[in-house]
């Protein structure tokens, strides 16, 4: 004890932040090496994999790991595997009603380039349909899909049947080419019609979409989260221990406006989602415990793998961790 004007202080306690190392994944690391990649004649996948060394990959006594900062070059097309499938169930002008398989290309679209594409579809189908319009924001510049054909024709759309086979063999929760057209059965069903319209054009009109398959990603690792007592949790039925959510979205604003040709919401052309975070999750960790080999998954908002597409080469993705003493 010491005094100041007479007034007993006690002594002073020197504090200071804990000690913190900076633990750094790159998901081309699961090859070991340049050369080893070089090699590879069949690529691996940076959506699900492990990485091993000869040594640990991290010791020393630590009790919290957490992400940092995350680099996701952003490769993955909205039309692909699960989403280049939609069935259109028309009727031409003085014909019967027949159904087809809309089928785009897999790659990039933005709503205006998928209207497109769509639209030269249904012209295809009959010669009186060749004054079809797809049109994305026509109504007042609001975000949604608006499709005409011409007076005596119908056109409506269905998703592709989930039977865990052909001709759609994923999971019936798995997004689809319907949804992102933002379809239901309220606007886009034939149990709307008992009689061609013959008077005026058959209008169908989704709801607000940007066309987007993913809505965040998640980043996985079992044997990160494992020694973690405080479990995370989700509204989504689907629940696992996460190390970061990563939002696909534009880390600023966009202004574009949605009947601008070149209105593009994040996700519908390739572009590098980077997230720093200010306060990042920190999962506890066993401090007698090194780290000898870790494992990755990266899941989307359905809660399916992400699943690698050789045809778009699958770019690697990056993470900073800051591991703390304390």
């Amino acid at each position: 004890m010491y005094k100041i004007n007479n007034a007993e202080v006690g002594s002073a306690v020197s504090i200071r932040p804990s000690a913190t190392a900076l633990f750094t994944v790159n998901s081309a690391d699961r090859y070991g090496d340049a050369n080893t990649r070089r090699q590879t004649l069949v690529a691996t996948s940076p959506y699900d994999f492990i990485i091993r060394k000869k040594e640990s990959l991290l010791n020393g006594f630590f009790t919290r790991m957490g992400i940092t900062e995350v680099s996701f070059p952003f490769s993955l097309p909205n039309v692909d595997f699960n989403t280049s499938r939609m069935s259109v169930i028309y009727t031409p002008v003085g014909g019967v009603q027949a159904t087809a398989t809309f089928t785009p290309s897999f790659g990039f679209y933005t709503p205006s380039q998928i209207a497109a594409a769509l639209q030269v579809f249904i012209r295809a189908r009959d010669v009186s349909l060749n004054t079809s319009l797809v049109v994305y924001s026509a109504l007042n510049g609001l975000p949604q899909f608006t499709i005409t054909v011409p007076a005596g024709a119908t056109i409506d759309f269905a998703p592709v049947a989930t039977t865990g086979g052909l001709p759609f063999p994923y999971d019936q929760n798995q997004i689809q080419l319907y949804d992102m057209f933002g379809f239901t059965l309220a606007n886009s069903s034939p149990v709307r019609y008992t009689a061609p319209n013959v008077g005026s054009p058959t209008t169908v009109t989704g709801n607000f979409t940007f066309f987007q398959k993913y809505q965040y990603l998640d980043i996985v690792s079992t044997l990160m989260t494992g020694n973690q007592n405080l479990k995370d949790s989700t509204s989504s039925p689907i629940d696992r221990n996460i190390l970061c959510r990563l939002y696909v979205d534009y880390e600023n604003s966009y202004n574009v406006p949605a009947d601008d040709p070149l209105f593009a919401p994040a996700g519908t052309t390739p572009f590098t989602l980077y997230r720093k975070y200010p306060v990042p999750k920190f999962v506890q960790w066993d401090v007698k415990q090194p780290i000898g080999q870790l494992n990755f998954q990266v899941y989307d908002q359905d809660g399916f793998l992400i699943k690698s597409d050789p045809q778009f080469q699958d770019m690697d993705w990056k993470m900073s961790v800051l591991v703390s003493e304390q």
